[in-house]
């Protein structure tokens, strides 16, 4: 065998050229597959996340503050209000689970909506106050109030303490101690919902 310019023998078999080419193939075949593999294949997912569900209770709690402490208004607010959220689900595709069903409750002392949506458990929203009435003053009444909302959803239960609008000391988590000139009163808190005390 003799060198030539470069460094391809002169002489060599063509077996080995038949093989190189060989080797080539298979190996554009390899990339070849596997692109065809990495090539992405679209999904449609539809996300269903915890955003949605407290949407939904937002916007009933929305509607209890425009009700006052009526059951019959609270009813008919929160059916106005989901048929206008639903509204705008269908136009801005908010991905809000279809309500199946919903109740509505209101007591001395509380408002309970739950829904039952489409793909989740049940979710509510519970406002509650108790209260204590400490005695008559100069200027009024005063109470201890306990006051709360309380979120379940498909994140768990999540309970906030929102502030409330009168003449009121915040004595705890929730607590309050309040001034008011007769009974019963009502309050509003920083939502707008109202409670009644001494009613």
């Amino acid at each position: 065998m003799s060198w030539s310019s470069g460094l391809v023998l002169r002489g060599s078999s063509r077996g080995g050229q038949v093989l190189l080419l060989g080797v080539i193939i298979v190996a554009l075949l390899l990339l070849g597959s596997l692109v065809s593999l990495r090539r992405p294949s679209p999904k449609v997912v539809v996300v269903r996340d915890w955003l949605q569900p407290a949407q939904l209770l937002h916007t009933v709690r929305t509607a209890i503050a425009e009700a006052s402490h009526d059951e019959s208004r609270v009813r008919l607010y929160v059916q106005q209000y989901l048929s206008t959220i639903y509204t705008y689900n269908n136009s801005y595709k908010l991905n809000l689970p279809r309500t199946l069903n919903y109740s509505v409750s209101v007591g001395d002392n509380y408002y309970e909506v739950e829904l039952t949506l489409e793909h989740y458990d049940q979710i509510s929203l519970r406002i509650e106050w108790n209260y204590t009435i400490l005695g008559e003053v100069e200027k009024g009444v005063e109470a201890s109030i306990t006051y709360r909302h309380v979120y379940r959803g498909p994140w768990g239960s999540i309970t906030i303490y929102p502030n409330l609008r009168s003449s009121v000391k915040r004595t705890g988590m929730g607590s309050w101690r309040v001034l008011v000139p007769h009974l019963p009163y009502s309050l509003k808190d920083e939502f707008g919902i109202e409670i009644v005390i001494g009613g």
